[in-house]
């Protein structure tokens, strides 16, 4: 009974002519490692051969290799998942199963400012090569039943039985992949070498151990095992069947229409070729910009900012808590203020206000303000920018003179301008962050907010 053989990149893909499934400890397993073979990046599948392939070379000892790839936005990500594939591209398996819905995506590992990381150990058991670009009999037809005139259908048949590339080079073996998503305002220079110890945990292999900040700063880890025997669902134990049971886990590619001898039909390849991935890069764009539409809806949500006042003796007291969305203000402090003129001390009013700009940023004004004869308002204004995830004192203004001037005159001189803080020299504001008081109530600590 006949029957169609690939190694696709979750396993053994194989029917009988009869639609039945073939059960792989039926198969000689070498003879389906292969190079040559199509692929179609969009779904992460192998297609049939289109080159002939090498013998394949067994890799002994195995090859264990390690990679950890940082994807700190969307553009990273996909171009992971769906690699540029205009020319050669390199693809690494395990990460197709990353490819479900974007907002599930942002749900899972982006949300609350996350920073992903994909660390692989590899177990490397084959390698092969295809012959060039010497095609095989079948694809060889295939290429003379085509018409020299540009015919869309026949030609976008090519690409839907074939795919849009070629393995050129291809490792086979197993892999075990980890997603780990982890605060961005985490800082510690050793995070890379956390995650490839959480890996090495998984997979038995000697880790050491990580530190309570990382465990603070870490939201979801995926893990993923492709290759050797899938009725063993215990890591460790399948292993070591990933050299009888192996599936690509990083090859090369090439577009298809470069299979193609030179001539019309190459060209015509070429043509659809490029209108087919046009479609595709618009989706893939499509999915980018959603996830940057969602990280940029996230960014505009309020953010908590936390005040703390310094009494005379040094130690800093708790004022308040706000949450402040773009464009909007609070006051966080409300001092004591004076003008004082050469003929009377004018009543007056004070107040620290918060105010988060449009642009990201924020803003502290130390405001004091009172009424003259004429109605207007006299204000002393002292700035202070905070950056996100910081505190910023906000200095409190000193005894000053200024110049006050009504419409065209100067109606009031020179004008001394007071601050009466009877019980707090100094004022903090923390934004976006955790912010706490030290044990002995002097210091301010604004840490990365931990995960919930």
């Amino acid at each position: 009974m006949a029957n169609t053989c690939v190694i696709g990149l979750k396993g053994v893909d194989c029917t009988n002519s009869d639609g039945s499934i073939v059960k792989a400890s039926d198969l000689q397993m070498e003879s389906l490692i292969l190079a040559g073979l199509g692929y179609d990046h969009a779904t992460h599948t192998i297609k049939p051969q289109v080159l002939k392939s090498t013998n394949f070379q067994k890799v002994e000892p195995i090859r264990e290799t390690n990679t950890v790839n940082t994807l700190s936005n969307a553009q990273q990500l996909y171009s992971m998942i769906y690699p540029n594939h205009d020319g050669s591209s390199k693809v690494y398996n395990g990460l197709y199963s990353h490819n479900e819905g974007v907002d599930l995506i942002f749900s899972k590992y982006f949300q609350g400012e996350f920073t992903v990381y994909n660390s692989q150990k590899q177990f490397v058991s084959h390698h092969v090569e295809s012959e060039g670009t010497s095609i095989v009999s079948g694809f060889e037809k295939i290429i003379e039943f085509l018409p020299g005139q540009y015919d869309a259908d026949l030609y976008n048949l090519v690409l839907s039985y074939f795919g849009d590339s070629v393995l050129t080079s291809v490792d086979y073996g197993g892999v075990v992949d980890l997603t780990s998503s982890v605060r961005s305002c985490f800082s510690d220079g050793r995070i890379q070498q956390f995650v490839q110890s959480e890996l090495s945990d998984i997979v038995g292999q000697a880790a050491e151990s990580m530190p309570d900040s990382y465990a603070r700063y870490h939201k979801v880890s995926q893990m993923d095992i492709v290759g050797g025997n899938p009725e063993i669902s215990d890591i460790r134990q399948r292993i070591p069947t990933f050299s009888a049971n192996p599936v690509p886990i990083f090859f090369t590619t090439i577009p298809i229409w470069q299979a193609f001898p030179a001539g019309s039909k190459r060209e015509n390849m070429k043509y659809a070729y490029d209108k087919f991935m046009a479609r595709r890069s618009s989706i893939i764009s499509d999915m980018v910009n959603r996830m940057n539409t969602l990280q940029q809806q996230e960014s505009q949500q309020a953010i908590q900012f936390k005040s703390f006042g310094r009494n005379r003796n040094g130690i800093l007291v708790d004022i308040g808590t706000v949450n402040l969305g773009l464009g909007q203000k609070a006051v966080i402090s409300a001092p004591r203020c004076f003008f004082q003129t050469t003929i009377t001390e004018l009543p007056a009013s004070a107040s620290i206000n918060l105010v988060r700009n449009g642009d990201q940023t924020f803003q502290f004004n130390a405001l004091c303000s009172a009424r003259n004869g004429f109605g207007q308002t006299i204000v002393d204004q002292q700035n202070s920018q905070l950056g996100k995830g910081s505190c910023v004192s906000v200095g409190l203004p000193v005894p000053q003179e200024q110049t006050v001037v009504v419409g065209s005159k100067n109606q009031w001189g020179k004008v001394l301008v007071g601050w009466k803080y009877p019980d707090i020299t100094e004022v903090i504001v923390c934004g976006g962050c955790q912010a706490f008081i030290s044990g002995d109530g002097r210091g301010i600590s604004c840490h990365c907010p931990f995960v919930q």
